[in-house]
């Protein structure tokens, strides 16, 4: 990866609040208090406006509502990179009436309200910011439940810490390969650990992020990896998300790659494929989500996109129809989907069906297994509940269907596959239970979706 897909942008070295979990209030002092060059800030994205960037994500370890000048930083990152996500997460102290009107007729994709505890006596304690200020009287009532606080590699000194002897090959944070992390001061640090900002990659001020992602970012990270010797003060080993040798988990084979292909809805992002995206990385799984049947409508012409109407379903589902009238027209695409998905380091690619998209997946796992017998693939939806539609894909192409909900099997097959306790019939259908309660279930965020799309 040449650039990276996620930026992590604090604009701001300030907060508000005094959090027992989080290390700012011991290094407040460390650094000056300082915002964010707007001259800076442009240069950031306008760099960004000529990769494939995914998210830019405008708070790190401050409170980001202390800048004065995020909303004109929302709308131009929004403007510069329309394909990305743009997201904040404040405490919601500086939710004033205009602050609110300014982000709601701002460009921003996402914003998240972080406050911690069941009850107001809590929060307070656990944030050191008052209830009914910061909440009640905007409106907000949901409250999230806090739990299983970290040291931060150790910057929090009234947490248990953690150091490990053992030779490090790796990190189990979901975003660490694919994020970079900019300071105020247009430092880029190692992650979002690095509070004290230990390990500094590079300067804005001075170089691309292009020359830093792939300068000495690339050489720490073969360290990280074990294939350099660590230092035994290195940051790394301070922190609870670090891989030690006899403990080491294959990262190859704790993500999913899910995909959802032609032709479905055009109106709104598929809620399966959400659904389970959602669900894996609140346990901790990377998930990258293709929605190629979005993709590829937008890339035809006139002519092709006529066949996504309802009232042409039936060439979809329909065989001696789909491969007269549809197949021939896309058999580059399959071809280059297929590809697309091989040479992706994902092991477990999950794939949601409905009736009308049945065929055309089918064909592209049938050119997948061809290139690469070793993929996983899963398939789930509508269109294999009943064991005839789930015979279309034949033998030896599909090595799971999941049959109801498959949140939970899904990840119980990437963390422990057969080994885990999973059994499936001769046809290799897994049929999970359905789940009765959705309390414990995180709220769909659609966050892997550009949702102007649709």
């Amino acid at each position: 990866m040449d650039f990276p897909k996620y930026l992590s942008i604090q604009t701001t070295s300030l907060c508000n609040a005094s959090c027992v979990f989080c290390p700012y209030k011991d290094i407040k002092d460390l650094f000056p208090k300082k915002i964010m060059d707007m001259r800076l800030f442009k240069k950031i994205i306008d760099e960004c406006s000529n990769y494939k960037v995914e998210r830019i994500i405008l708070y790190m370890s401050n409170e980001p509502l202390t800048d004065p000048y995020i909303i004109e930083r929302i709308n131009y990152a929004k403007e510069k990179v329309p394909w990305a996500c743009v997201h904040i997460l404040t405490n919601g102290l500086l939710l004033t009436d205009e602050m609110r009107k300014g982000l709601i007729n701002s460009k921003l994709d996402w914003i998240g309200i972080s406050f911690h505890g069941i009850k107001k006596e809590t929060i307070k304690k656990a944030m050191g910011i008052n209830f009914d200020m910061a909440f009640e009287k905007k409106g907000l009532k949901r409250i999230s439940y806090f739990a299983g606080p970290i040291s931060r590699a150790g910057n929090v000194k009234d947490l248990p810490q953690v150091y490990h002897k053992e030779k490090i090959v790796g990190c189990k944070s979901i975003w660490t390969e694919e994020m970079i992390h900019i300071t105020e001061d247009g430092k880029v640090i190692l992650c979002c650990m690095d509070w004290k900002r230990e390990v500094v990659l590079g300067d804005l001020n001075k170089e691309s992020i292009y020359k830093v992602w792939n300068g000495r970012r690339r050489d720490v990270w073969r360290m990280i990896y074990g294939k350099e010797r660590m230092p035994e003060d290195f940051l790394c080993r301070r922190c609870e998300e670090a891989v030690v040798e006899n403990s080491y988990i294959n990262r190859k084979q704790q993500k999913a790659l899910l995909v959802i292909l032609p032709s479905w809805r055009i109106d709104t992002p598929p809620l399966g494929i959400a659904s389970i995206s959602t669900y894996l990385r609140n346990n901790n799984i990377m998930t990258e989500v293709i929605d190629l049947n979005i993709e590829i409508y937008h890339k035809v012409d006139k002519e092709k996109k006529a066949l996504w109407g309802m009232e042409n379903s039936s060439l979809w589902r329909v065989p001696s129809l789909f491969y007269k009238r549809v197949y021939p027209l896309f058999i580059s695409e399959i071809e280059e989907i297929a590809e697309k998905i091989v040479e992706r380091d994902f092991k477990f690619v999950g794939f949601f069906v409905y009736a009308p998209n049945r065929l055309f997946t089918k064909e592209v796992i049938k050119k997948i297994k061809m290139k690469d017998k070793d993929k996983i693939v899963i398939v789930g939806g509508k269109g294999v509940y009943d064991v005839l539609e789930r015979k279309v894909f034949g033998e030896g192409l599909v090595d799971y269907f999941l049959i109801g909900e498959g949140e939970e099997i899904f990840l119980r097959l990437i963390k422990g596959g057969t080994s885990g306790g999973i059994t499936k019939e001769v046809n290799g259908s897994i049929h999970p239970a359905f789940l009765k309660s959705f309390s414990n279930f995180p709220l769909i965020t659609y966050e892997e979706f550009n949702l102007d799309r649709y």
